[in-house]
Parts: structure tokens; sequence; C-alpha cells
């Protein structure tokens, strides 16, 4: 799903499929990256279980996931090992010359 309505979508989608099977009430977290469709998709979620009566609180029931939350942290701390590195080398370059 693209598009800036993309979290609302995901929320329906969601909501439809757990309505189908009966399990609307089953649904305790939902685990993802913090991409925008999903913090929206969440908002949704907690106002569509407040439309029948059920606390569902998006703060504690939205899990960001770890192993995604790393990959960010070591793609960021990679990218300035690599401006680092050339900063060594071109310190060497210069020091040892």
């Amino acid at each position: 799903m693209t598009g800036s309505h993309a979290g609302v979508a995901l929320a329906w989608t969601l909501w439809e499929a757990l309505s189908k099977q009966g399990m609307i009430k089953d649904l305790y977290s939902i685990t993802g990256d913090n991409a925008a469709n999903n913090v929206a998709m969440i908002t949704v979620i907690q106002q569509k279980f407040a439309g029948i009566g059920i606390g569902w609180p998006k703060e504690e029931r939205f899990h960001h996931c770890a192993c995604h939350v790393i990959n960010l942290i070591s793609k960021e701390f990679l990218a300035h090992m690599g401006e680092l590195t050339d900063e060594y080398y071109q310190f060497l370059t210069i020091t040892w010359v």
C-alpha cells in the first residue's frame, strides 16, 4: 500500500481480517517499525477499539521491532565509521608521507 493514507488502509485491512475471523478482541499488540504508516495504523486501531468500548492504549500495545531498530542504528554507526576511516587514512597519508 502506498500513498498518504496507507496507514488508514492498513488499519482497515487488519480490522476487517480480524473481524471476519471473530478475533478483534484477541489483538493484544502489534510489532512494527516506526514508519509513518504504522504509526497512523495503530492510531486508527486504537480509535476503532474505543468505538466498540474497549481500551487499547497504543503506547502500550505498539512495540517497535528491536531488529529493525538495531539495523537502523548499525547503518548509522557504519556510515560514520566510513567517514572516520576516510579521515584516518587521509591523516596517515598527510602525516607519514
